[in-house]
C-alpha cells in the first residue's frame, strides 16, 4: 500500500517513518477514528487501539476490516487500560495526554514507559501553553489549577509548560522533542497550534 494514500496519520508517525519496526505490537492510547492505528497496522504491526469513544472504534473497526488490517479496537479509559511490562513494540499517546490531569499523567507515563520492550518507541505529543485555545480556555472554562480546565461535559483539558511533556518520559531515550507553532489545515476553517513532540526509545 502507498504510504499515506488511504489515511493520512500525525504528521509525527511520517516523518520518523523509518523508526516504525516491520513487526510486532503496537498501542494507540486514545486512537479516536483510527488514522495512526491503521497506519501502524499497514505497517506490520498488530495494533491495539483504545479510546471511550464507541462511535470512533466503531468507525475504526469497519475500515479495518475493509482494509484487511489487524487492528483490535478496546473501548476503556486509557488510563484503566493495563499494560503488562515489556509488551508493546510501539506505544502511540498523541493528542490524548491533554485530557488527563497532572496527577493521571504521571501515572500513566510510569505504565507506557514500563509496558515497552527493550527498544521499544514511544510517540507522544500534546498542546501547551503557546496554544490559542490556551488563553480561550481561561476565558471560557473552569480552571481547576494553574494549566488545567473543565469543558461544560466534566473532562478536563490541560496544557503544557515548555519542557514538561519529555519531562514525564525522563526514563526514555529521547530521539526527537520539539515545541513549536503550525498552521492546521485540515479543518475547515484553518488555525494555529502550539505543540509539544517527543519521540523517544526504551534503552
Amino acid at each position: 500500500m502507498e504510504k499515506g494514500k488511504e489515511f493520512q496519520p500525525d504528521d509525527l508517525l511520517i516523518w520518523f517513518d523509518s523508526l516504525i519496526p516491520a513487526r510486532g505490537k503496537g498501542l494507540d492510547l486514545g486512537s479516536g477514528t483510527g488514522k495512526n492505528s491503521l497506519y501502524l497496522a499497514s505497517k506490520g504491526l498488530e495494533v491495539q487501539a483504545v479510546d471511550l469513544s464507541r462511535k470512533a472504534l466503531n468507525l475504526l473497526k469497519e475500515e479495518a476490516k475493509e482494509l484487511g488490517l489487524p487492528v483490535k479496537t478496546i473501548r476503556q479509559d486509557i488510563c484503566q487500560f493495563p499494560i503488562p511490562p515489556s509488551s508493546f513494540d510501539l506505544i502511540l499517546c498523541l493528542g490524548s495526554l491533554m485530557f488527563l490531569d497532572p496527577d493521571r499523567i504521571a501515572l500513566l507515563s510510569l505504565k507506557i514507559v514500563e509496558g515497552l520492550v527493550p527498544g521499544g518507541l514511544l510517540f507522544c505529543s500534546a498542546f501547551t501553553t503557546q496554544d490559542p485555545s490556551f488563553f480561550s480556555a481561561e476565558r471560557i472554562l473552569k480552571k481547576i489549577s494553574d494549566r488545567l480546565f473543565e469543558g461544560k461535559d466534566g473532562r478536563h483539558l490541560y496544557f503544557f509548560a515548555p519542557g514538561e511533556l519529555e519531562s514525564y518520559f525522563d526514563g526514555l531515550q529521547a530521539v526527537f522533542y520539539a515545541e513549536g507553532h503550525s498552521l492546521d489545515l485540515k479543518h475547515s476553517l484553518s488555525h494555529r497550534h502550539g505543540w509539544a513532540s517527543l519521540v523517544a526509545r526504551k534503552t
